[in-house]
């Protein structure tokens, strides 16, 4: 019995120093904004469907669980998104993620306001990637944008991101 007990201890304390030993290992995934589409109105808030590309910089696949973020729009905070959606994200690939976010209807008219003064709009959207295998490891991410919508002297009509940036 007591050889059982100590195959049994040898065997859970190896199966965790490897768990803990890749969890170290992953390099968090890049998460970028792809899209965002009105989806419902109400006289306090606004829900958007947030479309999000999640980067896999790793050698091997990544199970994703959820995500949770918010995003700030001209350093102001604009909206909460959560997703529950599960995706194996491949190796070396990227796949994207759709999640519900929320915001205030006064927020987001103060917003448009602003935007309409600047004629720009820079984002930053931060939160964190649940990752699962052995455990749940919740991962942090952060990047910033911004979009000039007054036409680009570099082509007619251009309304591209000027230039991003991120942290992880």
């Amino acid at each position: 019995m007591t050889v059982l007990k100590n195959w049994f201890v040898t065997i859970a304390l190896s199966l965790l120093i490897l768990g803990c030993a890749s969890v170290d290992d992953v390099v968090p995934p890049k998460v970028n904004l792809v899209n965002i589409v009105p989806i419902g109105a109400g006289p306090f808030e606004q829900r958007f469907r947030v479309d999000l590309r999640v980067s896999n910089p790793n050698d091997f696949d990544i199970p994703l669980s959820g995500l949770s973020f918010d995003i700030d729009v001209n350093d102001d905070y604009f909206a909460t998104g959560l997703s529950n959606q599960e995706v194996m994200i491949p190796r070396l690939d990227s796949a994207v993620v759709s999640a519900e976010a929320t915001a205030s209807s006064i927020d987001l008219v103060r917003h448009i306001l602003k935007v309409v003064q600047t004629g720009a709009v820079e984002y930053r959207i931060k939160g964190s990637a649940l990752i699962y295998g052995l455990g749940t490891r919740t991962v942090p991410f952060e990047r910033d944008g911004k979009l000039n919508l007054i036409p680009s002297p570099t082509g007619p009509d251009r309304l591209a991101p000027e230039s991003t940036s991120g942290t992880f």
